[in-house]
């Protein structure tokens, strides 16, 4: 086996041999035609790569995972990995130049403190927030519902598997431990009918639009295809035009629509952007279409209220997208697309709502395409009147600061919690309300659903509880950022009442997980946590305020291994 491994690789080196059997001196020649033989075992190379796969595989099991985990996720993303890393790190023109055997082509780092100086060159003076007219608009946002086409109630809520409540993946006779009619608080996404429920009594809250932010698929990541991934999306949408005719729907993508999970390559999605585009053709116009079957993002203006909503690509800022190695400044010059789209706007009088899926602060998303998003959001923050993501499962917000002195905060950003029970969350959706004259966030109502309440009557429809407003909850004066800002700093105090009520609905249990006590070091790392992320925008500065937390380290790492944003200058 060594000797065939060996042999594999004797013509990739013939290159190499001749240019210096030819006595060619240039040492830059030489480590390009080195690194191209290199370059052609690692992306061609079977035999590496069947190794390569079957140790990781091996590894995987040894780990106690199970074997169809291991077999169905690393074999796909081998087809990400290989080439991505081939191309990029094993680019003979990247490598010889970082080696500083060749001179040219030169990768040259992005300032990005000069772009964000220029992004805000031309900002206007930052407007005070208006009184707010009479409630004119009530929007639904509703996230992450992940839901599980193939669930079954009496299944084991729980088994060795990332998702579970489905027979061949687990079951029991303890009546306890299985799963419920309406869904289970554990590793298990929610049955269709618990979504048809909600949006039976979503319908009846006078709803002007919709604002659906990603997450279609179960999370049987090991199990995923592209065909299951469009029949989810194809199910929930059939029910958004069931109850919700008329009412317009403004949907993006997140990172679960991806096959495998998070891979999304530029231009070459056609399959999922493209049938995206066609499923919800009811809701987005002819242009809207086009842009989102090109990548997946687009502008459309809200006929009722006059809003332009901006639905962004958040795959072009995960760090877990693997692809981005390739190209990842800027990656479809999408940030360019979300400022030039902003100057329209503001030119035409309009104002703007942002909807995408990864909030900019998680770990998920990288510093620098943050920190660019926060400096554009601080330029257009007289006309944006909202920012709305997912992704997360949990409660939240984040506060987006000023980058200009004496200026409050720019923007706030709105998370909701997800609607799948996965990981033991409660399904829940939320209501906004918008004022006639500003079109500002007057308030938000949170609905949460007691689920094994509803798990005890699965004859009866469940009901959807009102769980707080936010302005009677936090007590606070508006919905400004201001307002927020001043939140997030009343948090600091760990005995803060309304940091405890912060944390109760946070988690989005029933019962919530109770007061930050209990070990102490794990308290005050929950404590940094909690309102370190309220305050920080960007992933790099929010491990400056609360440290490394859980997975924080995996995605730092991933952030290091795609490296600063460079321009390639011939």
């Amino acid at each position: 086996m060594v000797l065939c491994s060996v042999s594999a690789f004797e013509p990739a080196f013939e290159p190499v041999l001749e240019k210096l059997t030819a006595g060619l001196e240039p040492v830059c020649d030489v480590c390009k035609a080195g690194v191209e033989a290199v370059q052609e075992v690692w992306l061609h190379g079977t035999v590496l790569q069947d190794g390569v796969i079957d140790l990781v595989v091996a590894i995987c099991e040894y780990k106690k995972i199970p074997k169809a985990m291991c077999t169905g996720l690393i074999p796909p993303f081998a087809e990400v990995v290989i080439p991505a890393i081939g191309n990029h790190y094993l680019s003979p023109e990247f490598l010889c130049y970082k080696a500083h055997l060749c001179s040219t082509p030169k990768y040259v780092e992005m300032n990005v403190t000069q772009v964000v100086q220029s992004i805000l060159a031309d900002a206007p003076p930052a407007l005070s927030w208006p009184e707010p007219g009479p409630v004119a608009y009530r929007f639904l946002h509703v996230s992450d519902i992940h839901v599980d086409l193939l669930y079954q109630a009496g299944s084991a809520m729980s088994c060795p598997y990332e998702s579970c409540c489905r027979f061949d993946l687990g079951t029991t006779n303890e009546t306890t431990e299985q799963a419920g009619y309406w869904g289970a608080l554990s590793n298990c996404d929610p049955p269709i009918r618990t979504v048809e429920a909600f949006l039976q009594q979503a319908a009846g809250l006078d709803i002007d639009f919709v604002l659906w932010t990603g997450d279609n698929p179960s999370a049987d990541y090991w199990l995923y295809n592209r065909e299951t991934h469009l029949q989810n999306s194809q199910a929930l949408t059939d029910l958004f035009l069931q109850y919700f005719p008329g009412v317009p729907v403004y949907p993006i993508m997140g990172n679960h629509a991806c096959y495998p999970q998070d891979q999304f390559h530029l231009g070459n999605e056609q399959w999922l952007t493209g049938g995206l585009a066609d499923m919800w053709s009811v809701w987005l116009n002819p242009e809207s279409q086009a842009t989102f079957a090109d990548n997946a993002y687009f502008s459309q203006k809200d006929n009722r209220t006059g809003l332009r909503i901006l639905g962004i690509n958040t795959q072009m800022c995960d760090n877990l997208n693997l692809w981005l190695i390739l190209n990842d400044t800027d990656p479809g010059n999408h940030l360019e697309w979300l400022r030039q789209e902003l100057y329209e706007a503001e030119a035409s009088g309009e104002l703007v709502l942002i909807i995408g899926h990864i909030p900019m602060g998680d770990h998920f998303c990288s510093s620098t395409w943050s920190t660019i998003y926060r400096a554009v959001v601080n330029r257009f923050r007289n006309i944006i009147r909202g920012q709305f993501f997912g992704h997360t499962h949990l409660d939240m917000f984040q506060v987006v600061s000023s980058l200009t002195p004496n200026d409050p905060p720019a923007g706030v950003l709105y998370i909701v919690p997800s609607f799948t029970t996965h990981t033991a969350h409660q399904p829940s959706f939320r209501v906004f309300e918008m004022d006639a004259d500003t079109l500002q966030i007057v308030d938000y109502a949170n609905y949460r659903l007691n689920l094994p309440l509803a798990n005890q009557n699965p004859s009866q429809q469940p009901v959807w509880d009102l769980a707080y407003t936010a302005k009677a909850e936090y007590s606070l004066p508006d919905l400004s950022p201001a307002s927020w800002s001043s939140l997030s700093l009343d948090f600091q105090d760990s005995n803060s009442p309304l940091l405890a009520k912060y944390w109760k609905n946070y988690a989005n249990e029933y019962p919530h997980p109770g007061p930050l006590t209990g070990n102490q070091s794990i308290a005050e790392a929950m404590h940094k946590e909690l309102w370190c992320g309220t305050s920080n925008a960007v992933f790099d500065e929010l491990v400056q305020c609360a440290g490394l937390v859980g997975g924080d380290h995996t995605f730092k790492l991933l952030q290091e291994l795609a490296g600063p944003w460079q321009n390639l200058v011939a």
